[in-house]
């Protein structure tokens, strides 16, 4: 009996001095991976177009932290990472939902690629049409 005692007192003791949210220990930014998005087949250029992004969390503390993006020629990658606040958190994986601004300098058919995992994308496309003036 004293052996759990001390066992569980020690491991309070551990989650309690390991956990210091005034020095940052107890967040952490990670890549989310993208489940879903809901980009339109045909859009118009110079118009801006949000894209809804489906991404997971890993457990209850997970939330939106920032959308990465890096533009080579007509392909779009897109990565969104999960910021995680807090030192104890529900065991909840979720899906949570953010919005990209998309706004196409030129026309033609631009290429996305969304993170998932480790070189795993989610591909898709849009063409991008001129503006049509009366």
């Amino acid at each position: 009996m004293k052996k759990i005692i001390l066992l569980l007192l020690g491991f309070g003791l551990f989650v309690i001095g390991g956990c210091n949210i005034k020095e940052g220990n107890c967040v952490n930014y990670s890549l989310a991976y993208i489940s879903s998005v809901n980009l339109p087949d045909t859009v118009q250029n110079n118009v801006q177009v949000p894209i809804n992004i489906n991404f997971g969390v890993v457990n209850g503390c997970g939330k939106f932290g920032y959308i990465q993006q890096k533009v080579t020629g007509d392909t779009v990658t897109i990565s969104v990472a999960a910021i995680y606040e807090g030192c104890v958190c529900p065991e909840v994986a979720s899906t949570l939902q953010t919005t990209y601004n998309f706004l196409p300098s030129s026309t033609g058919t631009y290429y996305f690629k969304f993170f998932q995992s480790d070189n795993q994308y989610l591909l898709d496309s849009v063409y991008v049409r001129p503006v049509v003036t009366k």
